[in-house]
């Protein structure tokens, strides 16, 4: 019935605009004096339009010459015709050539739906190197949502915009001051806003100059990276010569570089705008596991730019451990387990939106020591424990049917195994089939839904973190049946051979790597006497591991995952969850 009256509703709509552009029933016209042109309308229709053209009929604000004639100026004909085939059928066809004349007149014309349509349409057009003069646009006409979502564009593409716009350079410096003080500018360093300033004063020093100092107080230097800070400070003396004012914060901000080098960490204080984290992009999360006073509910989230965990306000629904975390989207899936006393089936799910908790289709099978990773948006959860027997089965999860289905089976049982994507495909390793500790490695091909057997791992890994990191996956530690290992080993899958890397600082069983921030993280875990807070981080480039703040509470059989693209990471990060910010 509805579907029939929109319809019927539209057919009406669509005569009404033929019948104003054939002059038929109309009662008056609007005139353009300086194109000499008449539209004829009815009066009622652009009333119901617009409180412009309400007021205007109502009060009789005609023109007296020409009795039901109303005399638009600043208008051209071809925009006015637009306005007026928005105010019949609530629809134009809008266009880079019009879309500004149009969102001008529907501001002028109070006619906010027309005014939705282009700023839509605009959103819809943002490029690294147009945002800046959208953004301008939308601030001039008010344009409230358009402004918005345009300034979370250039947040989150603000590297590429500095490095390659024409229009950052000519930003007006109120606009470029107002756009770096934001806490939601997504930079992998700080060094960035920092060389952003350079840029900018630099492109025209003469007349910029005078700004330096006031753009270098919104940098949050504690947060710089130290060779580009000594670099940058060698490459500005020209200016810092003719400015106190930048020298002395330059100064400040050096002490604090030295003061963190002697201490080895990051000094952080929201309230104090050098020491002052940005809002990160992607938040890491660990989940549940195992601690010292058994299955744990809680969870964590890092923040990279403070290099600090802190603990999440909304728990698991049920304590989980040995389980699989998998993240699609800004939704967290929590997936089998061990909850103290039961071998899990179940699914949980977390909208890290609205900090709510969501039941899911169970898995066919319940699944301890299940493996889980994420392929061209489906979820797959392999092996694990049901309190009887270890699978060999897989079974893959779709979100939008909320419905579990069955792949083909691995060659081999296996629980406590790890599992990782790379080139498109799904590799799994390691684990426990009830009696020995496993080196096995195979691949799935989800197109064909075949496993492969690949050259197994050097040693058996139960309780092992498999992880990709570029096209080569890295088996990291694990338990062989006598300790813990924390030997790392690296697989090329052209070469279909493993060799050894660079080792963890300790032997863990049980734990999460993971990659975040283009390093891999190692989380947690089980040393061999107690659940771990230790976490440690390897850097591809350097071919090292370094350790990293530890976790709040000690965790093994936990799992992690990362969220990318948050939109309110702030509200899992320090300045949303260090109580000394969220007390004031």
């Amino acid at each position: 019935m509805n579907e029939m009256y929109e319809v019927e509703h539209i057919g009406q709509q669509l005569q009404m605009n033929d019948m104003r552009k054939k002059g038929l029933f109309t009662d008056g016209f609007i005139h353009i004096p300086t194109e000499n042109v008449s539209l004829p309308i009815h009066k009622a229709i652009m009333a119901s339009c617009s409180n412009y053209f309400r007021s205007l009929f109502t009060w009789g604000m005609c023109n007296r010459e020409y009795e039901n004639d109303v005399i638009i100026t600043g208008v051209s004909a071809k925009t006015m015709e637009a306005v007026l085939e928005y105010a019949y059928i609530q629809r134009v066809d809008i266009h880079p050539g019009n879309v500004e004349d149009l969102i001008a007149a529907a501001d002028r014309f109070h006619i906010f739906g027309l005014q939705k349509q282009c700023t839509d349409y605009l959103v819809g057009e943002l490029t690294t190197d147009n945002c800046i003069g959208i953004m301008m646009f939308f601030d001039f006409y008010s344009c409230t949502n358009g402004l918005e979502k345009t300034n979370e564009f250039i947040s989150r593409n603000f590297t590429q915009i500095v490095e390659s716009s024409q229009e950052y350079l000519q930003m007006s410096f109120e606009n470029l001051r107002k756009l770096m003080n934001k806490d939601e500018i997504y930079v992998s360093d700080e060094s960035e806003v920092l060389s952003a300033v350079l840029r900018w004063v630099t492109y025209d020093e003469g007349n910029r100059k005078c700004h330096f100092a006031d753009l270098l107080s919104v940098v949050r230097f504690a947060f710089v990276n130290k060779s580009y800070f000594d670099n940058f400070l060698t490459t500005t003396q020209s200016i810092l010569k003719q400015c106190t004012k930048s020298k002395s914060i330059l100064e400040k901000a050096k002490d604090i570089k030295n003061r963190m080098r002697t201490t080895d960490s990051i000094i952080c204080n929201p309230y104090e705008n050098m020491l002052r984290p940005r809002v990160p992009r992607d938040v890491l999360f660990v989940v549940g596991g195992w601690s010292s006073k058994g299955v744990v509910s809680s969870m964590e989230s890092y923040d990279r730019h403070t290099e600090r965990w802190y603990e999440a306000l909304s728990h698991i629904p049920n304590t989980r451990a040995y389980h699989a975390t998998v993240a699609l989207g800004d939704i967290i899936y929590v997936i089998g387990g061990y909850d103290g006393t039961r071998y899990l089936a179940s699914v949980a799910c977390f909208h890290t939106t609205t900090h709510t908790w969501e039941k899911r289709e169970r898995m066919h099978l319940q699944r301890c020591y299940v493996a889980g990773v994420e392929l061209r948006g489906r979820i797959y959860a392999f092996g694990g424990y049901d309190g009887r027997q270890r699978h060999d089965t897989v079974e893959y999860y779709d979100a939008i049917s909320n419905h579990w289905s069955d792949a083909a089976p691995m060659h081999q049982c296996r629980s406590d195994c790890g599992a990782t994507v790379s080139g498109g495909k799904i590799y799994v390793g390691g684990g426990f089939d009830g009696v020995h500790c496993l080196s096995s490695f195979e691949m799935y091909d989800a197109f064909t839904n075949h496993w492969t057997v690949l050259r197994s791992m050097s040693v058996p890994r139960s309780g092992v973190s498999i992880m990709s990191i570029g096209d080569a996956i890295f088996a990291v530690g694990g338990y062989d049946g006598n300790i813990r290992l924390k030997s790392v080993e690296e697989y090329k899958p052209f070469r279909n051979a493993w060799t050894e890397t660079e080792s963890m600082s300790v032997g863990r069983s049980n734990f999460c790597a993971i990659l975040f921030d283009e390093k891999a993280y190692a989380i947690g875990g089980y040393d061999g006497s107690v659940t771990s807070t230790h976490v440690e981080c390897f850097d591809p480039k350097t071919n090292k591991w370094f350790l990293k703040c530890p976790l709040k509470i000690g965790r093994s059989a936990l799992s992690a995952c990362v969220v990318s693209d948050m939109t309110n990471a702030k509200e899992f990060t320090c300045l949303g969850r260090d109580t000394s910010v969220t007390q004031q």
